[in-house]
């Protein structure tokens, strides 16, 4: 698992669940491609709705890293792409369901005028460490 810190003279992540260093451990890098709200059949998971769109992407990193034997804890760093400032409170809330701080990975947020398919919302791009 990564190791995260939050120094106290830097601004502080108020329970966002992210960290603002993270030293990356030994083991094998695994960078895994945008995961959006789809499901299997591509069909876009909770449309409109962007708790439930984060959730769904939450759980597709989960599972491309588990097909490598990976879990969400391995991730050290996450890019999220939102389209809708006012969704920022939905990603927050399912970011601090996944991780807490410090052992949560450093994070960056860039809103985008829209993703790959038309009712997405968020893409997560997560890198991960697996140990050996």
């Amino acid at each position: 698992m990564p190791t995260g810190l939050n120094p106290p003279d830097l601004w502080q992540p108020l329970g966002r669940g992210f960290a603002q260093v993270v030293v990356q451990p030994p083991g094998r890098v695994v960078h895994v491609t945008g995961q959006v709200a789809l499901g299997p059949d591509n069909a876009v998971i909770a449309p409109g709705d962007a708790l439930g769109q984060a959730r769904a992407c939450f759980e597709n990193v989960r599972r491309a890293l588990a097909a490598v034997g990976g879990t969400l804890d391995d991730v050290v760093s996450l890019t999220v792409l939102y389209t809708d400032p006012a969704d920022l409170p939905a990603i927050q809330q399912a970011r601090s369901e996944v991780y807490t701080s410090p052992n949560a990975p450093v994070s960056i947020l860039f809103r985008v005028a829209g993703l790959v398919s038309e009712g997405l919302k968020i893409e997560l791009a997560p890198i991960a460490v697996i140990r050996d």
